[in-house]
């Protein structure tokens, strides 16, 4: 499982990097909240889970992105910090969310590239 949950965006011919980034992250949440019984499992997919979006953060451009690079920024800071609290306990409330944000800048990031 751990294999098809990479979190290299390269692995994802015809997809812009963004879009194959918010996939492996939704993946990561996915088998942390999955596997939310499992501590180790969970702390890793959790890690690479905070990989990408650290990912995602450094690829932001600040100066030309305006405000929306600092909206996105923003946004990654909080969900790292969700991240970080769940480090020692299971929490599926706040998993759940994470994922609605996850499928949400996925989603807004599949519209942009077609629209």
């Amino acid at each position: 499982m751990s294999a098809v949950l990479s979190d290299r965006t390269e692995s994802a011919p015809g997809l812009p990097t963004a879009t194959a980034a918010y996939w492996s992250l939704e993946l990561a949440l996915l088998e942390a909240h999955v596997r939310s019984e499992d501590a180790d499992a969970r702390r890793q997919a959790l890690a690479r889970a905070e990989a990408i979006i650290v990912r995602l953060g450094a690829e932001l451009d600040g100066r030309h992105g305006g405000e929306l690079a600092r909206r996105l920024m923003a946004l990654y800071g909080f969900m790292r910090e969700e991240l970080r609290a769940m480090r020692g306990a299971a929490d599926g409330e706040r998993m759940e969310e994470l994922l609605e944000l996850a499928v949400t800048l996925r989603l807004a990031a599949e519209v942009g590239r077609t629209g």
